[in-house]
């Protein structure tokens, strides 16, 4: 009886969680904008928080590095442990943290007075270089009148297109930047405000990064076996090495291709180096869109200012990208992710759709962290079944045999391919019947005891007969 009733209160949860799953689901399909709405405002109030977090994770591998060279140096000076320890911890982090804000600076006074500049000049000069390129498809197409006109209406469009964003929403933008920074007051104190709570937010994160470590193992064993705490503190760390990995890599990776891109650009007497580079190190922190979305308006820029160097730039940049997609690249980063192309590019589609720019550089480990999990819960689940693991032995894979485990494979040639399915399925189902059939109780006979028979059955013929 006792059982009877908890198997009705184990079937009520069970509807119960559906029902509650499914309005939560129709909530959020319906009430989309405003749970947005409200996940932006819970953002924009935990800017410090999360720029810090940000900050302390991306420079936490240098902290690390440093605080274990520091205190060798320190214990050979036989200082004593806590304070080899505490001075150690506050040079990583001071060192860290002011070569990043060093750099940050330098970076900014260099680079952002030189973009503003260009895209200026650009602007200003845009009609001039339509006209160069319009004058350049007219010498070398004359001969073509439908190439000509074909040339000449996509140019058409595409300078109406690029001198409408130029004028009517990037010179807007750089201006409304430059005048919030030259007359907002209260915008640059908040901004500086949030800078300033962000980098000591980061330094409480890297100082006592130890002491919130423990705390999160000890709420997983108080919350779990030791068992389950042990498989997620292993996913945590299979985390924590694809996320760091890819996006670190991925800064330092992006930052060589940009110097090395001014290098060559300054070298080939490109216009608007600076500007190129730019473009071309930033869109390459995107996994494999991410240099063709640089090269495409560097190479048109090119050909808006300088035509007869068009053909040029694009013969470095796709050099550029091979040094990086087969040196740079797979020297730095690995094998970090362990996807294949196709879902790297499922993974990019599906986080720029969703998030923008955020979502296309983080869509990659997003994804990676996903397939590690389902990979390693199926190998789990498979083991435990004691089936085979290697995903090579399930491609010409014809049938396992439920009892022994042992696994057969489809011939190479294929021949008559529908006999031979329909002979492997109805053997298959014949071998299901009869385990059915074993299964199945056999049919109580009762046994005749012998002891219980008469005594004159037991008498041979012979007596009866005398």
């Amino acid at each position: 009886m006792k059982e009877k009733y908890s198997n009705y209160f184990r079937w009520g949860i069970t509807v119960m969680s559906i029902i509650v799953f499914g309005v939560l689901f129709l909530f959020l399909v319906f009430r989309m904008d405003v749970i947005l709405g409200f996940l932006s405002k819970i953002s924009s109030i935990l800017f410090p928080v999360i720029f810090g977090a940000a900050i302390a994770y991306l420079i936490n591998p240098l902290v690390t590095i440093s605080d274990r060279w520091l205190n060798r140096f320190f214990s050979l000076c036989h200082l004593p442990v806590k304070l080899s320890r505490f001075l150690a911890k506050a040079i990583s982090i001071t060192i860290c943290l002011g070569l990043l804000i060093a750099g940050v600076a330098l970076l900014c006074s260099m680079v952002v007075p030189e973009l503003y500049s260009s895209i200026l000049k650009l602007a200003g000069d845009f009609q001039n270089y339509v006209d160069t390129i319009y004058k350049f498809i007219n010498e070398h197409l004359e001969n073509n009148p439908e190439l000509l006109s074909y040339a000449q209406n996509l140019l058409n469009s595409l300078t109406a297109f690029i001198n409408n964003w130029v004028t009517n929403e990037l010179i807007l933008q750089v201006q409304t930047i430059i005048s919030k920074l030259s007359v907002g007051l209260s915008w640059i104190v908040t901004l500086l405000t949030n800078m300033v709570v962000s980098i000591i937010i980061s330094v409480y994160l890297l100082v006592s990064k130890e002491r919130f470590l423990g705390q999160l193992k000890k709420l997983l064993y108080v919350f779990f076996k030791p068992e389950k705490a042990n498989v997620a503190l292993s996913i945590f760390r299979q985390v924590n090495k694809i996320f760091g990995g890819f996006i670190s890599g991925k800064i330092i990776d992006s930052l060589i291709i940009g110097i090395l891109c001014f290098i060559g650009v300054s070298v080939l007497e490109m216009p608007y180096p600076l500007l190129i580079s730019v473009i071309v190190g930033v869109t390459n922190v995107i996994p494999f869109f991410g240099p063709y979305i640089g090269a495409i308006p560097s190479a048109f820029l090119v050909l808006l200012i300088d035509p007869s160097k068009f053909l040029v730039f694009v013969i470095f940049i796709l050099v550029l990208q091979q040094i990086d997609g087969n040196i740079i690249g797979p020297t730095i980063l690995g094998d970090s992710t362990g996807l294949s192309p196709f879902w790297v590019v499922v993974s990019i589609l599906v986080g720029g759709g969703l998030f923008g720019f955020i979502g296309m550089l983080l869509g990659v480990p997003t994804f990676a962290v996903l397939y590690f999990l389902v990979k390693t819960f199926s190998e789990y689940y498979l083991k435990k079944k004691q089936l085979p693991t290697d995903s090579m032995t399930y491609c010409r894979l014809d049938k396992i045999d439920p009892e022994t485990k042992n696994v057969s494979f489809l011939p190479r040639q294929h021949v008559s391919r529908r006999k031979q399915t329909d002979h492997g399925l109805m053997e298959a189902l014949d071998k299901i019947s009869a385990r059915k059939r074993q299964q199945e109780p056999k049919p109580h006979t009762e046994s005749v005891d012998s002891s219980k028979t008469p005594a004159s059955n037991d008498k041979p013929e012979s007596e009866d007969r005398s």
